[in-house]
């Protein structure tokens, strides 16, 4: 007898940005919009963003829904993965999701998904930087 599932696998069509490993290049200082998005019931629960600093600094990242009835998280992580904060826009919130702190040069990573399964929206992100340090923010300094 074959049983067949009737589950929804969140990340069987995340595509070219599903998982870390092949996570897709953000340019520093630009608005990129993922026409995508997220979309839990399609397949395509989680996206991956890289950005790489080009010097030490502090790395500010936007992300803006498209959907303000979608429940979205982001979490921001370090070259070696370690997660180094996660926010989330709770249904009918229009605030974007937002990172600030003081990094060193290297590459960063952002995973965006969605929280449930009725949850989806196309995003904008920028990932940009400024220079110096003791601004203070929200992702931990670097050990």
């Amino acid at each position: 007898m074959t049983v067949f599932g009737c589950g929804i696998n969140p990340d069987g069509q995340s595509g070219k940005d599903g998982r870390r490993d092949i996570a897709a290049e953000l340019p520093l200082d630009e608005w990129v919009t993922d026409e995508d998005g997220v979309n839990y019931k399609k397949g395509d629960r989680t996206d991956w963003k890289a950005v790489f600093l080009p010097r030490d600094g502090t790395l500010f990242v936007e992300i803006a829904c498209d959907n303000r009835d979608a429940d979205i998280v982001a979490a921001l992580y370090d070259r070696y993965g370690r997660k180094l904060g996660e926010k989330s826009k709770a249904r009918g919130i229009t605030d974007h999701i937002t990172f600030e702190g003081d990094v060193t040069k290297g590459k960063y990573f952002v995973q965006i998904f969605a929280r449930k399964s009725e949850d989806n929206s196309v995003y904008s992100i920028r990932a940009s930087m400024e220079g110096g340090v003791g601004i203070g923010g929200d992702v931990p300094p670097p050990e």
